[in-house]
């Protein structure tokens, strides 16, 4: 029997992450994300599942295209369509704002996955990387039904507020006051879809922070603060986590960016790939030395990557830090980057797991294996790393 699959590619999504910005919804986010040179990155993922799908895909398959969307309105008349259509699957590539058109519009009638290519990806929709959205969509084709299929949510950021000129710096990255930067980061729950179950190819929702109150987290950020090289330059990824260690240190995060420090000050908040790259360009020199090969004299110390967890998801890289490009990543030591986290965080994914989705497969599989991360002033945890 034929099965059939809808595929929708957001051209645009995930374009302002490497570039700073949180989304690219509408034109006045996408003229700004293509004036800092901005590229598409969607249909490149949607190739990679797509080619993972072909070599799983039951004999006889086909796929039904729609005109590829300009618009959330496009997005939703193409979900309806393929809906209508009585496709067995609509995949489609993009990020929450894709998947609120694509889940509305289908309304349960037929099932949805996400390839992940937005900047962000909180629902629980997505297969953790483009190839696993392909192994789980080839899984679910050839045995689809009731059996097969769970809800899932489908949820986004929560704006720090509710104007548009606040959400429109808040997806911008532009400052209004200092309150946003300093509010949890939370979500919002719009609604549930019906997915392929596929255990181990999906990413469950994105948690809510915890919060303050843990004193072995606090330990843990006040350590890592502790260890910072004040001469070397030190990246940040975003999140509430790493949000503490720089306030420890003095200095005043962007939250939701990546920042880089050096010397005791901030030299770049809520920084783009470019900004990163510029940086980095002067601290390497001391990459790569050792006891028994030391560094040039004069020359700078390594440079220090510090990263959080997205909780219930476990992905350390690729989802919302996408200014941690791979060519950014490229100039940190493995060995001089440092994970920390909260142990309930980590003790509650489904895979025990932390996931990595740089864009690069080839970089992907090169950070993939074991990391040590710091729970407690005096622990860590050895987790494992997969792509």
């Amino acid at each position: 029997m034929t099965r059939r699959v809808g595929v929708i590619v957001n051209p645009i999504a995930g374009m302002g992450g490497r570039v700073g910005l949180k989304g690219t919804d509408g034109p006045d986010l996408l003229h700004r994300a293509l004036e800092r040179g901005a590229v598409p990155v969607a249909a490149e993922r949607a190739r990679r599942a797509l080619a993972r799908l072909a070599e799983r895909a039951p004999a006889e398959l086909e796929v039904v295209e729609v005109p590829t969307p300009g618009s959330a309105a496009q997005t939703r008349a193409a979900a309806a369509a393929l809906a209508a259509a009585g496709v067995d699957l609509i995949l489609f590539a993009g990020g929450d704002g894709t998947a609120r058109d694509v889940s509305a519009a289908a309304d349960s009638r037929v099932p949805i996955l996400g390839i992940p290519a937005g900047v962000k990806m909180h629902s629980a929709c997505f297969g953790a990387t483009p190839e696993a959205a392909g192994e789980a969509a080839a899984a679910y084709l050839r045995d689809p039904g009731p059996h097969a299929l769970t809800e899932a949510e489908i949820a986004d950021a929560a704006e720090p507020a509710d104007t548009e000129l606040r959400r429109s710096a808040y997806r911008s990255g532009r400052q209004i006051d200092a309150a946003p930067d300093r509010a949890p980061l939370s979500t919002v729950l719009h609604g549930v879809a019906l997915v392929p179950r596929a255990p181990g190819c999906r990413l469950g929702p994105k948690a809510a922070s915890a919060g303050g109150g843990d004193g072995a987290l606090e330990a843990a950020c006040a350590r890592v603060a502790a260890e910072v090289d004040p001469a070397a330059l030190t990246l940040f990824g975003p999140g509430t986590t790493t949000a503490r260690i720089e306030r420890a240190l003095g200095l005043e995060p962007s939250l939701r960016g990546v920042d880089a420090a050096r010397d005791g000050r901030l030299v770049a908040r809520d920084a783009t790939e470019a900004e990163l790259l510029a940086l980095l360009a002067g601290a390497t020199a001391g990459a790569g030395a050792t006891a028994e090969t030391p560094a040039a004299p004069g020359a700078p110390p390594a440079a220090h990557l510090v990263l959080g967890v997205v909780g219930g998801q476990g992905s350390l890289l690729g989802r919302g830090n996408q200014p941690l490009s791979p060519a950014v990543l490229r100039r940190v030591d493995r060995s001089r980057i440092t994970v920390v986290a909260d142990r309930r965080k980590l003790l509650a994914l489904d895979p025990p797991q932390l996931r990595v989705d740089t864009g690069d497969p080839d970089l992907d599989h090169d950070l993939s294996g074991h990391v040590r991360v710091r729970v407690a002033a005096r622990e860590t945890l050895m987790c494992a790393v997969t792509s």
